[in-house]
């Protein structure tokens, strides 16, 4: 209820966009921090009181300017490099806790280990204080990392979650363009040799965690964590402020929550004990049909495949292109900050088209545009170096030059594709049980495949020089095959439709997309639809004849918020509007068995019917209706327990359900008597139920034209 949720809460004043736009600001809040600390670091390297602290190198000055000469590569490196070590355990132990105590107070958690570790940072005296600082800040960032999307996903409208992350994503470039151009305009300080000029940039992020930690607190808890822990009336409430008040939006919201409800429920039927812990995620362990392992690997491969791209190289070779191209120190720097105002501005295509043409499409044409880049770059850095060796330096800045400008192209696109997708898809794609601990996995492989080439790049450089870039150029051949065999498109499908998306046994996408089909056309009693006709459909998805409409309301028939809830006949409705839309979602059930589920429902307490009488009612036999129910998941609420034996005698009963919950200490055909006595079936002399059979069976589960 709205009593429970705090008086300052935002979401008693705010609701549908002005609340969604508040929560993004402050979901933004934290990815500019995550920018602003990446792109803090190439400036703190370059700085002569840092470099002489750290006791990696030494400066001097070339044509007036001081320049870093680095002895101890690997002592440099490392220092960078254990900040994506602190981010994979804090990606892994902000997954735990955000699915343990919620989005809201690990969003805290996080900013208080990062302020923690900016402020180590910033009084660093020695190269060890300093890798400890970085361990202690990379883990304040993985726990961010790994709750802020899913926070933001799990709020958020599912036809513009993209459109959420990818404005959150500008601001995650704005961030390492901020820092850079504060460190630039630091560095004419005392000729760039006072210690202001790394220890302030360091501090400066603190400003953005204080904001943050003061006012994530009075925002509200995602209505998805908060229906998964069992606290219901809060998340109807706040998914009821984030949908809108007009009539329409009550009751899509009302749709939306029992879609959340039936989903949570469902998925603690087919995982438990050990599946939910990392290790049994990554394995898939107990997870049945939703193949949760298969999402992890996913979404760490993807995200190393984000690195493998080329970004990590064009961060180490671009002042060397630009060097060749015959820029001095100083125009190198401004060309750089130059080329990060344009990867900027270029994540907003991102905003505007990945809800649009989806997931897939925006990394095939970024890939394909990325890969071209690379391959010329490399390509025209060769012929300019070539050209300096034989003394033309005007063909050799010129090659230099086309260079740089394929530097320009692939920044830009790759902000514009594969900078945001990699960190949507992990957030989206997870069951709700373990969405945080899923998008944690996400923030494992960005973290191995950040630290893996950040050491890598150098020695790669320095092996094979400008063919390192054809290495990129090759990897983003490769991921258009990836993507299109391995990645279903999760773009304007909700999060409750992920679980049907995954539930093929084939690793294949065009699979996935045709059992996620069937699963929609098996369930007709299933809201919240997807909308397809902004997307790039791809040729194994639904035909524009199979679209349905995200604006389809669900049926008053079978749908309705809940107004008088100490009534038994609505609390009747509820259960069975219940028990509909789990078994709807269940992705293990044939066609047959959510038939007999559905048959079952409409079988009312106090009356018995006969596998017989419902093998008619199904035009199928007897002993496939017993079979249907001998392994019933929703027993015994789905009361597979009101159907006898054709002469009215207790046989066949097998429904399961925790031994914690049965009510005799007998066999299941006792447990059966107990069940139908206690509901008022009354038995005569030779154990045989008295009355008539129930023939009335409707299939609850079709709508009523």
């Amino acid at each position: 209820m709205s009593d429970k949720i705090s008086k300052w809460n935002v979401v008693h004043k705010l609701e549908k966009g002005q609340l969604l736009v508040a929560i993004n600001c402050v979901a933004a809040l934290s990815i500019l921090f995550f920018g602003y600390d990446q792109g803090m670091m190439s400036g703190v390297n370059n700085s002569k009181d840092y470099i002489d602290l750290m006791k990696f190198g030494y400066t001097k000055t070339v044509d007036g300017e001081p320049t870093p000469v680095v002895t101890d590569s690997l002592l440099q490196g490392g220092i960078v490099s254990v900040y994506y070590l602190g981010t994979l355990f804090g990606g892994l132990f902000g997954g735990w806790l955000g699915d343990r105590v919620g989005r809201i107070k690990t969003i805290a958690a996080g900013a208080l280990w990062a302020i923690l570790g900016a402020s180590l940072q910033c009084s660093a005296m020695n190269h060890n204080w300093m890798i400890c600082a970085r361990f202690i800040n990379g883990i304040g960032t993985g726990i961010l990392n790994a709750i802020v999307p899913v926070w933001a996903t799990e709020t958020a409208e599912h036809t513009s979650r993209g459109q959420f992350i990818a404005i959150e994503f500008t601001l995650n470039i704005f961030g390492v363009v901020l820092a850079y151009w504060l460190e630039f305009g630091l560095s004419f300080i005392d000729g760039g040799k006072s210690a202001f000029q790394w220890r302030f940039p360091i501090a400066f992020q603190i400003v953005f965690l204080l904001v943050l930690f003061a006012a994530v607190w009075f925002f509200p808890e995602s209505p998805r964590w908060l229906v998964n822990v069992g606290r219901e009336e809060e998340a109807r409430y706040i998914l009821q402020r984030l949908r809108g008040s007009s009539p329409e939006d009550r009751v899509r919201a009302e749709a939306e929550f029992l879609d959340i409800q039936a989903i949570a429920e469902m998925e603690k039927t087919v995982v438990h004990g050990g599946g939910h812990s990392y290790l049994g995620m990554l394995f898939g362990y107990k997870s049945g049909d939703l193949h949760i392992g298969r999402r992890v690997q996913l979404v760490v491969w993807l995200q190393i495949m984000q690195e493998w791209v080329g970004i990590a190289g064009v961060t180490v070779y671009a002042p060397t292109i630009f060097s060749i191209a015959g820029f001095d120190s100083r125009k190198s720097q401004w060309i750089s900050g130059l080329n990060n105002v344009f990867y900027m501005f270029a994540t907003l295509v991102c905003v505007f088209t990945l809800d649009r043409i989806g997931r897939r499409w925006t990394l095939y044409w970024g890939s394909i545009v990325q890969g071209i880049a690379m391959f010329l770059a490399g390509g025209f850095s060769r012929l300019a170096i070539n050209a300096k060796a034989d003394g033309n330096m005007g063909q050799a800045s010129s090659y230099g030059a086309a260079a740089a400008s394929m530097i320009f192209i692939f920044t830009s696109t790759f902000g514009a594709t594969w900078l945001t997708v990699p960190w949507v898809y992990p957030a989206e794609i997870f069951p709700l049980a373990v969405r945080a601990r899923g998008n944690a996995w996400g923030v494992v492989g960005w973290s191995i495949g950040n630290g893996w080439l950040t050491l890598l790049c150098p020695v790669m450089f320095g092996a094979i020089g400008e063919k390192t870039l054809y290495v990129f150029a090759a990897s983003n051949v490769i991921t258009i095959p990836m993507v299109w065999a391995l990645y279903p498109e999760s773009s304007q499908r909700t999060l409750e439709d992920m679980d049907l998306l995954f539930a093929s046994p084939s690793p294949w996408s065009w699979d996935a997309e045709k059992t996620f089909a069937r699963l929609k056309a098996e369930n007709p009693g299933m809201v919240q639809s997807v909308s397809r006709k902004n997307s790039v459909l791809d040729p194994e998805a639904a035909t524009p004849e199979q679209r349905v409409s995200a604006t389809t309301l669900p049926n008053p028939e079978i749908i309705k918020p809940i107004t008088n809830p100490d009534t038994k006949e609505t609390n009747t409705s509820t259960q069975t509007q219940k028990y509909l839309r789990r078994i709807s979602l269940h992705p293990t059930l044939t066609p047959f068995r959510r038939r007999v589920y559905r048959a079952l429902l409409s079988v009312p307490e106090g009356r018995w019917t006969t596998y017989s009488a419902m093998a008619t009612y199904l035009n199928s036999s007897a002993r496939a209706v017993g079979n249907a129910m001998r392994t019933n998941p929703f027993a015994p609420e789905v009361p597979c327990h009101r159907v006898l034996a054709a002469d009215r005698s207790l046989g066949g009963y097998k429904g399961e359900w925790k031994v914690s919950k049965h009510v005799g200490n007998g066999s299941f055909r006792d447990e059966k008597r107990l069940r139908l006595l206690d509901e008022g079936v009354t038995f005569d002399g030779d154990g045989k139920a008295d009355g008539v059979c129930f023939k009335e069976f409707q299939d609850l589960g079709v709508r009523k034209v």
